[in-house]
């Protein structure tokens, strides 16, 4: 009796095993895995949704970029790895597939930027040059 009490158990365990773990599986085949990344591969955020869902509320805020001396950076978007396009937060497409969207940054250089300080510094610069120049030509020292 109590052999046969513990094979039923055993069936049943068993059963119970391999229900759980082929509905586990049927679930996963209904979930995407969507990841938000930075240009240097920093990830932000990755989330598992099902098939078909709006992603707009999973999307991170706009990242940024910390700019350089020479070069500023602005956030244009979200690039795909599945179709290559870049999208605003509000466009990016439902979830059908496996993604990655990586943040994309556009770049303007700034080294050619001057502060109101070295802008003065460089008029005196010239003045400077211009009365020395004359100096020269007129001889003002007698």
């Amino acid at each position: 009796m109590k052999k046969t009490l513990a094979l039923i158990l055993a069936v049943l365990v068993a059963f119970s095993m391999f229900t759980v773990a082929t509905f586990a599986a049927e679930e996963d085949e209904n979930l995407v895995t969507v990841n938000f990344v930075d240009s240097d591969g920093k990830e932000f955020k990755t989330v598992k949704v099902a098939v078909g869902i709006t992603l707009t509320s999973y999307v991170p805020e706009n990242p940024v970029k910390d700019n350089t001396d020479t070069t500023k950076y602005t956030f244009k978007g979200w690039r795909s790895s599945v179709d290559g396009l870049l999208y605003a937060k509000n466009t990016i497409p439902n979830a059908d597939f496996d993604v990655t969207y990586t943040a994309e940054y556009s770049e303007k250089d700034i080294s050619g930027n001057q502060t109101l300080l070295q802008f003065f510094r460089s008029i005196f610069e010239r003045i400077n040059l211009i009365f020395e120049y004359f100096a020269t030509i007129f001889n003002f020292s007698d």
